[in-house]
């Protein structure tokens, strides 16, 4: 059994176009980086159209930040605020606990402007 880390991962689910404006943020309050992934939502836009009389764009950005739990709630904050998720249909954030995290054993200068 492993012991427990003080490790949390964020995902946040936003609308396209906000992704490396949250990224950008995240570096500002101290965090290596995150992995964006770009997908797209299933929801029937008909449905959703007829529904809430708004124009459906299923494209999405999912964003993946592995964190301390000591900046999580820091975190949170600005990426909601950042990404307007306070307004219906804009987004989604979850935590997921981890159990485990292991970093690649190749030595990283973090002051580096860009990585290859």
């Amino acid at each position: 059994m492993t012991a427990p880390t003080s490790q949390k991962l964020l995902v946040t689910i936003i609308k396209k176009g906000y992704s490396k404006k949250l990224v950008k943020e995240g570096v500002a309050l101290g965090l290596r980086g995150s992995t964006v992934i770009h997908g797209r939502g299933t929801v029937n836009p008909e449905l959703f159209e007829s529904l809430l009389g708004l124009t459906y764009d299923p494209d999405r950005d999912v964003i993946l930040t592995l964190l301390d739990t000591s900046v999580l709630d820091r975190v949170k904050a600005r990426f909601m605020e950042l990404g307007k998720m306070a307004k219906k249909n804009t987004g989604i954030m979850f935590v997921i606990d981890v159990d485990a995290a292991l970093f690649s054993t190749a030595k990283l200068d973090l002051n580096q402007e860009e990585r290859p």
